[in-house]
């Protein structure tokens, strides 16, 4: 078996949020094994094309070349769409995968199903299950778990992301923890996409800076906290000011709309798309992180900076308790006042009014109940008011979680191990 010949399937179910996260592994599976021959089956190229410049969206197969920055070397990749069966079908009849790498539960397209399973095909296929990241304990049960197939020479195997070592941990990116280390690095990576009053900011002692993306939600308890606390900067220092650097996407305007109606003159910079590496150099140079979505979300744990994470909006507020289950990962870091307060404006921060909540969202609100708590007795602005009033202790708090979580280990470190150790 050549552990070597890694295969990656990815199904598009979010613009760039599933191809993010595996152009991310990928990229760092080629840098520590410089003998991996990568394949990528992707299924939407135009979302993957907007990603990595020199993918042609309409290729039903083509070559892929990136420079590896850090080890001053070219990388090449094979690049199929998903949908040419065709060219697929006659590359993997040939070539069959060795290893198989099923990001997210994400199938496998009919051409490749007829292929593996085949009565007529006696070659072995180890496929690794990478699953969705997950706060929930059922991780680490669930991390390296055999699974079944229907045919003795199909293998699988389950490999759960988390917030564990006990799991196979986060994946940490080698030039994003660059830019983590090294500040002057990461403004370099934005010297082309942002104005030079926005990169002073990064310099200027009396800028608070921060990120903002978010799926759309009401703003208005954000805006107010924090034009409550540029009003405390602005007593201790004159010159203090506040800049936001809002994501492009579907909460830019509303954020802007809320802004005008409350008569805020933040200095907000209105980001176009930016590629990976310039949206992760940007999480790294400013004091505090909004951000959604799984790859930005563990971006922020990783960068040692406060933030808070909207997850996505699931039937009967679901999220609640994954949001919940997360927090609950920080408490040994927090002293037991700011974890309160941490944790009720992270569940506030991601209740939608709108709906009821389920069994499950409820209790994690009843919990509260139980202890004597109203987490409703303030609303979310003035629980991130009072964060920010303790900056400090925050940044200290969020920067211990971090380094527990790069204490775990890195994914794609674990990952290659595994491969490495099987045995069919």
């Amino acid at each position: 078996m050549d552990k070597n010949n890694i295969t990656f399937l990815c199904k598009v179910v979010d613009n760039y949020g599933d191809i993010g996260f595996v152009y991310r592994l990928a990229r760092s599976i080629s840098r520590k094994n410089p003998q991996a021959k990568i394949r990528l089956i992707v299924s939407n190229l135009e979302s993957f094309s907007k990603m990595a410049e020199g993918i042609d969206k309409n290729a039903p197969v083509q070559n892929f070349y990136f420079f590896d920055e850090l080890n001053s070397r070219e990388i090449q990749w094979t690049v199929f769409d998903w949908n040419a069966d065709e060219e697929c079908r006659k590359e993997f009849s040939l070539n069959p995968p060795e290893v198989l790498l099923e990001c997210f539960q994400c199938g496998r397209p009919e051409w490749l199903e007829e292929i593996l399973f085949d009565k007529k095909n006696t070659h072995f296929t180890q496929i690794v299950n990478v699953e969705y990241l997950t706060p929930d304990d059922w991780a680490e049960e669930f991390h390296l778990l055999q699974g079944g197939t229907r045919s003795p020479y199909i293998k699988k195997m389950n490999f759960v992301p988390g917030f564990t070592s006990k799991t196979g941990g986060l994946l940490f990116d080698e030039v994003f923890l660059k830019c983590v280390e090294d500040r002057n690095f990461a403004q370099d990576k934005l010297q082309s996409v942002l104005d030079e009053q926005s990169l002073k900011s990064f310099k200027d002692e009396n800028s608070f800076n921060l990120t903002f993306f978010s799926y759309p939600r009401e703003y208005g308890p954000v805006i107010a906290a924090l034009k409550k606390y540029e009003k405390i900067l602005l007593e201790k220092n004159p010159s203090a000011y506040i800049s936001v650097f809002l994501a492009n996407g579907l909460s830019q305007e509303g954020f802007l709309e809320e802004c005008r109606k409350q008569n805020v003159d933040f200095k907000i910079c209105k980001l176009p798309y930016l590629k990976q590496q310039e949206w992760d150099a940007l999480l790294t140079l400013v004091h505090f992180n909004f951000v959604r979505g799984e790859d930005s979300f563990v971006r922020a744990a990783l960068c040692g900076i406060p933030f808070f994470w909207h997850a996505y909006v699931q039937d009967e507020e679901f999220q609640l308790v994954k949001v919940d289950a997360f927090v609950n990962k920080m408490k040994p870091f927090f002293s037991e006042e700011l974890f309160n307060l941490t944790k009720k404006f992270f569940l506030m921060y991601n209740r939608n009014f709108n709906l009821p909540l389920g069994q499950e969202a409820e209790q994690v609100f009843q919990n509260y109940q139980e202890n004597g708590e109203n987490i409703f007795v303030k609303d979310g602005g003035e629980l991130l008011f009072e964060l920010l009033l303790n900056y400090k202790q925050l940044k200290e708090s969020f920067k211990s979680f971090s380094d527990s979580l790069i204490s775990n280990g890195d994914l794609a470190e674990k990952l290659l191990a595994y491969i490495n150790s099987i045995s069919l």
